[in-house]
This record gives C-alpha cells, structure tokens and sequence, in this order.
C-alpha cells in the first residue's frame, strides 16, 4: 500500500446513532470508495470501545480497507 491508495479516508464519530446505524454508515462508506477507516470514539469504556472495533474490524476485513484505532494502543 502506498499514499496514492489511501484517498478518501473516514475517521468516524457516532453522534446520537445507535451501533447498528453506526455499523451500516461504515459498511456504505467501504461500499462507497473510502480506502482508510479510523475509528474514534472518546467516551467508550475501554470494554465498549474493543467490542465495537471488532465488529468495524469485521466490515473493513470484508472490504479490504485498513482500520485505525484512534488513540487506543490497547484496544489495537
């Protein structure tokens, strides 16, 4: 992977929706050409925060888009 594959990058935040909206608005955006997803949420508990990185991690797997974890060296 290079610079020129990384052009439409998501860094996500999840605002009033509820995880399923949250879920389906990343699934449309790898569906849609974004080639980086970087996940952040601030006010997760860490337990939260993991479980919901794995069910991100599972839609960019299908996708093939690299998954940042913001800030969370731990939940990496």
């Amino acid at each position: 992977m290079n610079a020129t594959d990384l052009k439409l990058y998501l860094v996500t935040h999840r605002y009033d929706d509820n995880e399923a909206t949250f879920l389906a608005k990343i699934a449309a955006a790898c569906e849609n050409s974004v080639t980086m997803v970087q996940l952040r949420e601030k006010m997760l508990s860490t337990r939260a925060y993991f479980e919901l990185a794995q069910r991100v991690k599972l839609i960019t797997d299908r996708y093939q888009i690299p998954l940042i974890i913001d800030d969370r060296v731990d939940i990496c």
